[in-house]
């Protein structure tokens, strides 16, 4: 009896936890003492997510085609490739196309970064910013449309707009799922000509907000309305006698 209980218990250990609220969504946590090398584990420069590979670029662009890369503002005066990127806060992730792929015999996923949580009971929406083509954004498996929401203006000269994106994430509030970025544009650096076209993911968060109509779609709203408002309007022939 004691051997069996002491194998469920080292099964337990083995299995990974899984479940809580999503972490490190902005890309703000690495542990400070993984900054500075080339690479690191993802674990520790990303903690909470899972990647296309278990090593992390930190600052460093070469071309592996898939990696994940943590960037920040010494790195973006420092390497040519990462100058014009967006970047929120201190730090902020991009990925490398993955060119290789598209010369087959080659068959290998595309390159992504998941996290598994739970989704906030009251969370309509969720928000981030990106650069890039072709993401897909899936929650417990299921691919979920996503559009654009705002252009925020910035103070830097070099990237002087950040384009963030909407989901409705309303099916899956409460629920325990896996949230997965997938970069499926193969060739976005367009070759010879790649530095600066490489996918940014940055400033996640959850909001009870619903996900806002697209602009355009809101001023049509208003113009309709006011267009029925003046066709109802009764025509006025002067004062009355």
């Amino acid at each position: 009896m004691m051997q069996v209980a002491w194998k469920a218990l080292t099964l337990a250990a083995a299995l990974p936890a899984f479940g809580g609220e999503f972490i490190n969504l902005g890309f703000e946590d690495p542990d400070p003492r993984a900054i500075g090398y080339p690479y690191a584990n993802e674990k520790s420069l990303l903690p909470g997510w899972d990647t296309y590979f278990d090593v992390v670029g930190y600052n460093n662009l070469t071309q592996v085609f898939g990696l994940t890369v943590l960037f920040d503002d010494i790195g973006r005066s420092r390497n040519y490739d990462l100058k014009d990127l967006p970047l929120v806060g201190q730090f902020g992730l991009g990925v490398v196309p993955d060119a290789a792929r598209t010369y087959p015999p080659i068959q290998l996923p595309a390159p992504y970064v998941q996290q598994r949580g739970t989704v906030p009971a009251d969370a309509k929406g969720l928000f981030f910013l990106w650069q890039g083509e072709d993401l897909r954004v899936s929650l417990g498996g299921q691919q979920a449309a996503f559009s654009p929401w705002e252009q925020r203006l910035t103070a830097d000269p070099r990237v002087p707009v950040h384009n963030y994106y909407a989901v409705n994430v309303e099916p899956w509030a409460g629920q325990e799922v896996m949230l997965r970025f997938e970069f499926r544009a193969f060739e976005y650096h367009a070759f010879p000509d790649w530095p600066g076209h490489v996918h940014v993911l940055d400033d996640l968060h959850f909001s009870a907000i619903p996900e806002p109509a697209p602009r355009w779609l809101l001023l049509a709203s208003l113009w309709w309305l006011a267009w029925r408002c003046r066709r109802t309007q009764p025509w006025s022939t002067g004062p009355d006698r």
